[in-house]
């Protein structure tokens, strides 16, 4: 591993693996290969659709076709000529070889592949920086295991794939994936530089704002009482937070009510509130957090919004 404090512009021994390729992959690759790692480590199945070359940077029409793994390691070796460059046309699982590396950037499209990388980083206890985007919304959290909160932790109560819905389900703002990307990767290089734990950081239109979030004791990954085939639980019905419906009011009234609701909840305490004002929706969570809660977790379906707050100081 890199000793502490190591700098990044004299990384000669950084061994960082790449899960994805694709929307979020391409702009963190192009992040990456200006810090010259030694070796880059690429997962991903896929072979380059034209609907791809819009959002996925590194590519060209005359690609298509061609496995996007193969791809994205030929580019990397263009703009990182010292670096060794490893691709594997194949989907991170359990399997993947991961020990050996200081850092993985988790840029897959998908939720359950997130788990997998999560599970798998964890159990190594390899750095890892987990990222996600899709339509206008994006979050980066960088996970240093059994120390820092892991995906899990943050979200627990909504790991199902459809909570996450993928960029070809919801399309994406390319500019934001690379936004999100270089988030991404900053976010790794202060996990390797071992400065103090980040925040989740939560993109919302542009805007950055960041969550800070901890470990859950009870998390079963941060345990190690998670088996490599245990899906991370999901609470039954009678264990989910109560939820309050404010569909119909828009700001200023959306965040009274939720403030007086919260009020009423004792320290740690969780409640779902439900918007279906596009402005409340961006605009509350922040107020909740710059008075002193936590934001969990958000969701938006059909132009209903969802967003789980934990009640704080």
């Amino acid at each position: 591993m890199l000793t502490v404090g190591a700098r990044f512009l004299n990384i000669a021994e950084m061994r960082v693996g790449v899960v994805g390729v694709g929307g979020l992959g391409s702009p963190a690759l192009w992040s990456l290969g200006a810090l010259r790692p030694s070796l880059v480590r690429i997962w991903d199945p896929d072979r380059l659709e034209l609907g791809n070359l819009h959002r996925q940077i590194i590519y060209a029409e005359a690609d298509v076709g061609r496995p996007k793994a193969h791809l994205a390691a030929q580019w990397f070796r263009m703009r990182s000529p010292g670096s060794e460059v490893e691709a594997i046309a194949e989907a991170f699982d359990e399997g993947a070889t991961i020990d050996d590396l200081e850092l993985v950037l988790d840029c897959s499209d998908g939720f359950e592949t997130k788990l997998l990388v999560n599970r798998a980083c964890v159990r190594a206890r390899v750095p890892f920086v987990f990222a996600s985007s899709s339509s206008w919304s994006g979050q980066v959290l960088g996970v240093r295991p059994r120390t820092t909160a892991c995906v899990a932790c943050v979200f627990g109560e909504i790991a199902r794939p459809e909570a996450f819905p993928t960029c070809a389900e919801v399309g994406a703002f390319g500019p934001l994936l690379g936004q999100v990307a270089a988030r991404q990767v900053r976010v790794g290089m202060g996990l390797l530089e071992e400065r103090g734990p980040e925040p989740l950081h939560v993109f919302d239109q542009g805007e950055r704002m960041p969550v800070v979030v901890e470990r859950r004791p009870d998390c079963p990954y941060c345990s190690g009482r998670a088996s490599a085939s245990e899906a991370i639980p999901t609470p039954s019905p009678e264990e989910a937070a109560p939820s309050v419906d404010l569909r119909g009011l828009r700001c200023p009234a959306t965040y009274v009510e939720t403030r007086r609701r919260l009020e009423r909840l004792p320290l740690g305490a969780r409640l779902w509130i439900v918007f279906d004002s596009d402005e409340s929706a961006r605009t509350v969570p922040r107020s909740a957090v710059a008075a002193g809660h936590r934001l969990v977790s958000s969701r938006s379906e059909g132009g209903v919004h969802r967003v789980l707050l934990e009640r704080g100081s």
